[in-house]
């Protein structure tokens, strides 16, 4: 769920419980507030969380080392060969 709609979600049951309701509603939108309240709160953790881990995975810095560089060993595998290697004949 998106953090506007719960935004929305939460001064709309807001508004309702400042009008006249009978208790069987109150109770309900006082537990629909609370619901969006812990989504909301869950969404946020997750946003801050996620930023956290994102920035951490882009300082992180460790780069794999390049095995075309030159200099580096390859194997044999992956060497190419050349067409006198490739039919003996």
């Amino acid at each position: 769920m998106d953090k506007s709609v719960a935004r929305l979600n939460i001064e709309h049951y807001q508004k309702l419980l400042k009008t006249d309701l009978d208790e069987t509603k109150r109770q309900t939108i006082l537990r629909l507030l609370a619901e969006e309240e812990a989504t909301l709160a869950g969404l946020l953790k997750d946003a801050k969380s996620g930023a956290a881990k994102s920035n951490a995975a882009k300082s992180d810095g460790a780069a794999a080392p390049a095995t075309d560089a030159p200099g580096s060993e390859r194997s044999g595998a992956d060497q190419p060969q050349s067409d006198a290697a490739k039919d003996p004949s």
